[in-house]
């Protein structure tokens, strides 16, 4: 069974189990080109899944849940340096106590480092943070952190630059969901403690993602009290004339996951019979794949990264659950 998949625009990767199982523990790499795919992580619990996954420049970042002996959720966040090389824990829940959120853990790797959101039991308080591992130093820090009553981070998003871009659900004093704030930050990975800059003005902006054109941040706006990982509209801000602006695609009302490349932004859509990408030179929406509204046939699970697009071809209409086939497609360059 695929699950999951991803990009850096020159390598594909996807979480997959064999035929039969429930579910996706394991790990495979494919360059386009190359002759077959490559089993970067084989994991030893066969009921384990992967549930996010990173690339870039041949290394690796996944986050593994699991069921502990006594029926909990454990999670680690895995990170492989290079195929063949040996998977090491970057972060688990191992050591906390039961009852603290169980997060997806969002990953983000540059030429540098690992950059991601956790949430753990520090000084009697459930927190979150943001943290980092250096490549160089072996070393893990804490970028931000705070009472989970208080603010919770998700989505970290950087680029080689030392950018870095994050997403924050923030609590009033009744730490209520229906009262939250819904916050984008920019930081810059070499400040220590680091110095984040809010982008957005209305407090309902979540997941954000930074554009190969180094000017772009793409975003989806979310309503409280709903989940920062639900549908959204997307919404491109310019760091140069700190302006936003609504990206309208023809046939997507709403998108989640999404990601951007050089010149081209795409999503998981709402309509998967009605494929489109968002063209950032053109401010324009791009048809990738048509079907009829009652076809079997849908596009999912779409990354844009540099410019290589990624997709899953599903065909529903076999019994015993969805064909896929994994897809890709140059996409034209920025001019």
């Amino acid at each position: 069974m695929m699950l999951l998949d991803s990009t850096d625009g020159s390598e594909i990767i996807w979480s997959n189990g064999p035929a039969g199982e429930q579910w996706a523990p394991d790990l495979y790499a494919y360059t386009p080109g190359d002759p077959a795919p490559t089993l970067v992580f084989r994991n030893q619990n066969r009921s384990a899944q992967l549930n996010t996954i990173a690339v870039h420049h041949g290394k690796y970042a996944f986050e593994e849940l699991f069921t502990n002996k006594d029926g909990t959720t454990g999670w680690r966040l895995w990170f492989i340096a290079a195929k063949g090389s040996a998977p090491v824990v970057l972060d688990s829940n191992a050591a906390d106590p039961q009852g603290l959120p169980v997060p997806a853990i969002w990953s983000t790797i540059t030429d540098g480092q690992v950059v991601w959101n956790s949430v753990h039991m520090v000084a009697g308080q459930g927190t979150w943070s943001l943290r980092s591992y250096d490549f160089s130093t072996k070393t893990t820090r804490t970028l931000v952190e705070a009472p989970e009553n208080r603010t919770e981070f998700w989505f970290p998003n950087a680029d080689d630059g030392g950018r870095v871009v994050y997403s924050t659900v923030e609590y009033g004093p009744d730490d209520q969901a229906a009262t939250a704030a819904y916050h984008v930050y920019i930081a810059s990975l070499s400040d220590n403690p680091l110095k984040p800059r809010q982008l957005d003005k209305d407090g309902l902006a979540a997941e954000p993602v930074l554009a190969g054109d180094g000017d772009t941040v793409v975003w989806k706006t979310v309503s409280p009290p709903m989940s920062v990982a639900t549908w959204g509209q997307l919404v491109r801000y310019s760091l140069r004339t700190a302006t936003t602006q609504q990206m309208f695609f023809d046939d997507q009302t709403n998108l989640d996951y999404q990601s951007a490349g050089n010149r081209y932004v795409a999503g998981w859509v709402w309509n998967s019979r009605s494929f489109d990408v968002y063209d950032l030179e053109t401010d324009s929406s791009v048809a990738i794949e048509e079907h009829e509204p009652t076809s079997s046939i849908g596009a999912y699970n779409a990354v844009a990264a540099q410019d290589l697009l990624v997709f899953v071809r599903g065909d529903d209409s076999k019994p015993g659950g969805r064909n896929k086939w994994l897809c890709d497609a140059k996409l034209p360059h920025r001019d």
